[in-house]
């Protein structure tokens, strides 16, 4: 199964099986978040999206991969991963300039339990094509997610 959320702040269990979730990157700016509770290393996926007006993509890709950072967080549920994109800091991140992103906090999973996960991070810009190789929607085709 696959979800999608590209604004807001959602609280979701996927079920059996393997499953994939993209959070985009909003259109209309700031965030947007999947708190995920049932998250399975060994056959889910995950697709964070950051759009920044000034990131340099190659001619023909719609984004490319970045990397991610996984902290332990303390929520209501318990213990949990927080998976955000690491967009940098400094000048690294003013280069970026306006930019919005996806994250996602994994509720019961340790970074340690994430090591071998599907987990994929794609910086884009505004005008950087979605059907393009690179883009969240070509990396959730390669990693053969359906119903998004």
């Amino acid at each position: 199964d696959g979800i999608v959320i590209q604004s807001g702040f959602y609280l979701i269990s996927t079920g059996e099986g393997a499953d994939h979730v993209l959070v985009g990157a909003p259109e209309d700016g700031g965030e947007s978040a999947a708190i995920v509770t049932d998250f399975d290393p060994s056959q889910d996926g995950l697709i964070l999206e950051v759009v920044a007006e000034n990131a340099v993509i190659p001619d023909g890709q719609g984004g490319i991969a970045m990397d991610y950072n996984a902290t332990v967080v303390e929520t209501e549920l318990g213990l949990a991963t927080l998976i955000e994109p690491a967009v940098g800091d400094g000048d690294e991140l003013s280069a970026l300039g306006n930019y919005t992103l996806g994250y996602a906090v994994l509720v019961g999973v340790t970074p340690e339990e994430l090591e071998d996960a599907a987990i994929r991070v794609v910086l884009t810009n505004p005008s950087a094509s979605s059907f393009d190789p690179g883009s969240a929607a070509s990396v959730a085709s390669e990693m053969d997610v359906t119903g998004l």
